[in-house]
C-alpha cells in the first residue's frame, strides 16, 4: 500500500483480520510482510512532495487530538471496521477541505494496516482522504505525510501559500551534527548544528543564511533553479558521515531543483566532526603492501574488553598499502591488525598486532586524537603471516573400509563467521583434506550428507607443524 486512498477493501479487510487474529494467538511482535491476494502488510511508497500531496490530498489541516476512542463496527457500512481507532481533531489551522472546527479521523491501531497513532492533546499536520463507499467518512495512515506539527514547521508554510494560491518556491531544512561512536550499537542521535552558513547557488542566483538553535535553515520565495548547497563549516568538521568503514565514502548529493509551482521536501544534512588518522602498512621486507589489509582502530577503553564487546572501525589498505580512518571523535585509540577478533581467520592470516608492532596492548603506543585533529604516519609493518597447514582426515568403518560422501564441517574454533566455514566431502577413499592456519585450534564435526541436527562424531584439533591427521572411525 502506498499513498492515496487508505481505506482498505472488504476482501482485504477480512485477509488483514484474519492475519491480525492469527498474531494475537501467536503473540508477535516481529514486523513481516504477509501476501493478501493484492493487498499486503504495511509497505508504503516513497512520500510525495508538500506541494504534490496538497494537489491529491482532499483534506488537510493542523489539529489538536481532544480524545480517542474505539470506532463502531458498523461506521463503514458493508466494509469491516479495521480503520478501529476514532480519533476526534480541534481544527487549529484549516488548509484544505475543512469547514468545522472539529473533525473525526480514523486510524487502525494495527501496523499490518499501517496505523497510527495519535496522542491526546499533541498537535498534528494531518493528511486525510475520505472513505470511497460513502464519501463522509475521514482516515489516515503512516504511508501519508501526516506527523507532529512541531517536526512540520516548514511543511506547514508551503501548504499555507498553497491555499492562499500564492506558492513561494522555497528550499528548507536541518543541519544535523552526528556524535555517536566510532562503533555500529552507538544509536546517539544526531544534533542541531547551530550558527552555520548555508548558500543556495544557482546560475545568477545565490542566497545565504544561518542556521537557528534548532539547526534549520530555509530560503523562502526564491526564483526557480537548480541549486547547489554549501555549507561554511568550521574547520574541524566536514559535510557527510562516512566513519563507519562498511559504508561507501561519497559526497553527499547537495543539488536540489526549484521549479515555479514544486519545491524540494525537507532536507537534511549530516556533518561530522573531521578527525583523522592515517598510515602505511608494509610487509616485513619493508615493502607496502598491496590492497585488501584490514586494519583496524579500537578506542582505549575497550581494547581488552574480556568478552571481545570492543568498539572498533576497520580500513582497508590501497593498491599502496595506505589506509585512513575519517570522521573520528576526539577520544584514545589503539590501531593494529586483527584488534577486532580472538584468532586470525583466513582472509586475514596475521596474529593480533597493535601499532607499533607489538603483540599486546600494554606495549601499544595510545594515540590521543583531539576534537576535528589530523593526524598521520602511523606507519606499521604487518606480523608474520601464519603458515598453512593441509589437514588430513579418513572416515572408515569399524572394519577399516572407506566411508565416501560423508560431509565434515570444519571451522575456527574462536571464530563463527560464515566465511571461516568450510564443508567437505570424502573422496570414494573416505578422504578429505582442509587448509588451516598454523597455531589456531579448529572443530571437525562429521555428518551423514542428510541430516545435520546432530553430528555422528567431533573433533578438536590445534594445528602444528607435519601433516595432522584427523580420522573417524564410525560404529554402526
Amino acid at each position: 500500500m502506498g499513498i492515496g486512498n487508505p481505506f482498505l477493501k472488504k476482501a482485504q479487510l477480512d485477509c488483514y483480520m484474519k492475519i491480525n487474529v492469527l498474531l494475537r494467538i501467536l503473540t508477535l511482535s516481529i514486523p513481516f510482510v504477509v501476501g493478501c491476494g493484492e493487498a499486503y502488510a504495511c509497505e508504503c511508497m516513497e512520500k510525495n512532495t508538500p506541494t504534490t500531496e496538497f494537489r491529491k490530498t482532499p483534506v488537510i489541516f493542523v489539529g489538536t487530538v481532544k480524545s480517542e476512542a474505539s470506532a463502531d463496527d458498523r461506521t463503514f457500512g458493508t466494509e469491516l471496521n479495521w480503520y478501529d481507532i476514532r480519533n476526534v481533531f480541534s481544527v487549529t489551522e484549516a488548509i484544505k477541505g475543512v469547514k468545522s472546527r472539529e473533525v473525526d479521523v480514523y486510524a487502525s491501531s494495527q501496523g499490518t494496516a499501517c496505523g497510527i497513532r495519535f496522542y491526546e492533546g499533541e498537535n498534528y499536520l494531518v493528511y486525510a482522504y475520505r472513505d470511497e463507499e460513502t464519501k463522509k467518512f475521514l482516515s489516515t495512515s503512516i504511508c501519508t505525510r501526516t506527523r507532529p506539527a512541531t517536526e512540520s514547521e516548514d511543511e506547514i508554510g508551503v501548504l499555507r501559500s498553497l491555499s492562499r494560491g500564492r506558492f513561494e518556491p522555497r528550499l528548507y531544512g536541518r543541519v544535523e551534527e552526528v556524535v555517536r561512536g566510532i562503533f555500529l550499537g552507538d544509536r546517539t542521535p544526531n544534533k542541531p548544528f547551530p550558527g552555520i552558513r548555508v548558500i543556495a547557488r544557482s546560475e545568477g542566483n545565490t542566497y545565504q543564511t544561518k542556521t537557528d538553535e534548532d539547526g534549520r535553515f530555509r530560503f523562502v520565495g526564491i526564483r526557480p533553479g537548480l541549486y547547489r548547497l554549501d555549507l561554511d563549516l568550521p574547520s574541524t568538521h566536514k559535510v557527510g558521515d562516512d566513519s563507519w568503514g562498511f559504508t561507501k565514502k561519497q559526497k553527499p548529493n547537495l543539488m536540489f531543483t526549484v521549479t515555479a509551482e514544486d519545491s524540494p521536501d525537507f532536507i537534511t544534512i549530516e556533518t561530522r566532526v573531521d578527525g583523522r588518522i592515517k598510515g602505511q602498512i608494509s610487509d616485513s621486507a619493508g615493502k607496502p603492501v598491496g590492497k585488501g589489509i584490514r586494519v583496524t582502530l579500537v578506542t582505549k577503553a575497550t581494547a581488552d574488553d574480556p568478552d571481545n564487546q570492543i568498539q572498533y572501525i576497520g580500513s582497508d589498505t590501497d593498491s599502496q598499502g595506505f589506509y585512513g580512518f575519517d570522521g573520528i571523535p576526539k577520544g584514545e585509540y589503539l590501531l593494529g591488525i586483527n584488534l577486532d577478533v580472538s584468532q586470525p581467520y583466513k582472509d586475514s592470516p596475521f596474529p593480533k598486532s597493535f601499532y607499533p608492532g607489538v603483540a599486546e596492548s600494554s606495549g601499544a603506543t595510545v594515540i590521543k586524537l583531539g576534537y576535528g585533529e589530523k593526524l598521520s604516519g602511523f606507519d606499521m609493518k604487518l606480523p608474520t603471516r601464519l603458515r598453512s597447514i593441509t589437514v588430513r582426515g579418513r572416515v572408515v568403518r569399524e572394519d577399516g573400509s572407506p566411508i565416501n560422501e560423508m560431509t565434515v564441517y570444519v571451522t575456527n574454533q574462536a571464530r563463527h563467521d560464515f566465511e571461516d566455514i568450510v564443508w567437505l566431502k570424502t573422496d570414494r577413499n573416505g578422504e578429505f583434506e582442509a587448509s588451516c592456519l598454523e597455531g589456531l585450534t579448529y572443530r571437525f564435526k562429521l555428518y551423514d550428507g542428510k541430516q545435520y541436527n546432530q553430528p555422528l562424531a567431533e573433533k578438536t584439533l590445534q594445528v602444528e607443524g607435519g601433516i595432522p591427521l584427523v580420522d573417524f572411525v564410525i560404529r554402526r
